[in-house]
């Protein structure tokens, strides 16, 4: 009777901690999802949806793959799709062609905004009524998902990626002639005017996040790994999902920027500290057992 009441006690405190750890993760989304509105709308007097925008910029700048078929889609969007295609194929080849995969990462989001934003001024004949139609109509897109599933999914990869890197664009494109950058005055806009901080420090602060990177997804994995085997979700487990699924659905809908990573950075970083101060703890208890 003792051992069934001291277990149906542990049963109930660990769905208190799993109801609890799940109402945080929620509402650590929430709270994340209205501080982006909040921080928008302080800079900014108007919103108005973008993904129209996000989504044929997909389209656009993945039609220089090689995968890519405009016939899929219907006849009256063939010759704008064939056109876009021409430069979308020179900007492909020319990031295929770097050496630096964190530069590759950086541009295809730089990119990708250029043919969200700019694709109708890339356009020679400009047919606006017709280019109109595609942006607003929501079947282009599951047309792409469903021809070109594998390249959106590396896309998005890249983009996840993206989101943990402080514009390696700044220090590796000066690197490379002008006139052999395709869409070169494009390129240029799709980003804001900064006063450019210094080299090394723009190199110190790459490193770091590229660390934060590697030390979050280890300790992802771990997380992972500990729900496959004990079947079991803590507090901690929740805070992880929660900054993951959150970048993961970003860099799916939209481009890579390290602003997307900004609102669950102390999130990131309170996770790093939780699990280092754990292992040291275990490792301390270790020692002095030892020496006992």
């Amino acid at each position: 009777w003792h051992y069934r009441c001291a277990t149906f006690n542990t049963w109930i405190n660990n769905k208190k901690k799993n109801t609890i750890g799940s109402s945080i993760m929620v509402f650590s989304i929430i709270i994340i999802f209205f501080m982006e509105n909040y921080l928008f709308h302080s800079y900014h007097d108007k919103r108005s949806s973008v993904l129209p925008d996000a989504l044929t910029g997909k389209i656009f700048f993945m039609s220089g793959s090689e995968n890519f078929n405009y016939e899929v889609f219907p006849q009256k969007y063939h010759d704008i799709l064939n056109e876009i295609q021409v430069d979308a194929k020179k900007v492909h080849n020319f990031i295929e062609d770097l050496k630096n995969p964190l530069l590759k990462i950086d541009l295809r989001s730089d990119y990708e905004v250029v043919f969200q934003f700019q694709s109708f001024n890339i356009l020679k004949s400009k047919d606006e009524k017709i280019f109109n139609e595609f942006r607003h109509d929501k079947n282009n897109f599951l047309i792409y998902i469903k021809n070109n599933f594998r390249d959106y999914f590396f896309l998005s990869l890249s983009h996840y990626i993206g989101q943990w890197l402080t514009g390696p664009k700044f220090l590796y494109l000066e690197n490379i002639k002008k006139n052999s950058i395709p869409l070169h005055n494009n390129l240029i806009l799709s980003s804001s005017e900064f006063n450019k901080p210094d080299t090394n420090v723009l190199f110190l602060s790459l490193c770091f996040f590229i660390f934060l990177f590697i030390s979050f997804s280890f300790v992802s994995l771990f997380c992972l790994y500990r729900i496959i085997k004990e079947r079991k979700i803590y507090f901690f487990d929740w805070l992880v999902i929660s900054v993951q699924l959150y970048l993961i659905a970003t860099s799916f809908i939209n481009i890579s920027s390290i602003r997307y990573l900004m609102p669950v950075y102390p999130i990131v970083i309170l996770v790093l500290i939780l699990y280092i101060s754990t292992k040291l703890n275990s490792y301390s208890k270790y020692v002095k057992s030892e020496d006992i």
